[in-house]
């Protein structure tokens, strides 16, 4: 099986829900993930995270503005494709904060971009460590 945890990036809110699923964080030390607001990264092509205990297959992917569109493609091709969807789960992840994670990412590196982008992912998706656990959790419970 795998799971694609969808976001508006793949380094910001699906990539701490990849890293709460498979174990790795879950005291909200969120500096400790590995590639976390690393816009170097095509934030538009799949990132395998890890497997978990299972075989379970993670992943992160950046949808953009339309996360619905992309999570129904995905899955309209999973279906066409013959793959049943216990083969793969799209679970979108969002935060509150994503509108301003995605103005962030415009400045560029030169102007102090990145480390702007990893200062604001890091304060204020961390107040949201405990939304994105009740929608991990209601994952492994389906």
């Amino acid at each position: 099986m795998k799971i694609i945890f969808l976001g508006h990036t793949s380094v910001h809110a699906a990539l701490i829900a990849a890293n709460i699923y498979l174990g790795k964080i879950s005291d909200g030390k969120l500096c400790m993930i590995e590639g976390f607001t690393d816009m170097s990264k095509d934030v538009f092509q799949p990132l395998y995270i890890g497997t978990d205990a299972k075989g379970t297959e993670v992943y992160t992917l950046g949808g953009g503005k339309d996360l619905w569109m992309v999570k129904k493609s995905i899955e309209d091709l999973r279906d066409i494709l013959g793959f049943k969807p216990d083969d793969l789960i799209i679970e979108t992840i969002s935060s509150r904060w994503d509108w301003i994670l995605a103005m962030l990412i415009k400045i560029p590196p030169f102007m102090g971009g990145s480390h702007l982008n990893y200062l604001a992912s890091k304060i204020l998706l961390g107040t949201q460590v405990n939304e994105l656990n009740q929608s991990v959790a209601k994952l492994k419970s389906a």
